[in-house]
């Protein structure tokens, strides 16, 4: 017997698509940079957002996903200069957050 491409996604897939439509607007608005984005669609996809909503704990998925949009709305592209003032000796050090964690992004 054949087997359709439906019978290899996981159950919930029509939940985790739901859920990702609602966040939808809220990540478009609150985070700007397209790389952020896919990375955070790419988490939101493969991560705890998913792994909660395949076993069926969808107010877990959600606040998981409210999470992982508060953090990637925070991953704001600040950079430090650490001792850059006066008397600083010669070059400045720079430092910064590390990026967000995430799937990896790939563009055609």
């Amino acid at each position: 017997m054949p087997v359709t491409s439906e019978a290899l996604l996981p159950r919930k897939t029509g939940s985790l698509a739901r859920l990702a439509e609602n966040f939808r607007d809220t990540v478009s608005r609150f985070v700007p940079s397209a790389e952020a984005r896919c990375r955070l669609w790419a988490t939101f996809l493969s991560g705890p957002v998913a792994q909660a909503t395949y076993a069926g704990r969808l107010d877990e998925a959600r606040s998981a996903a409210q999470r992982l949009v508060n953090g990637a709305a925070d991953e704001s592209g600040f950079v430090w200069l650490i001792g850059a003032g006066p008397g600083a000796g010669g070059s400045a050090d720079i430092a910064r957050p590390a990026p967000a964690t995430g799937g990896r992004c790939h563009r055609p």
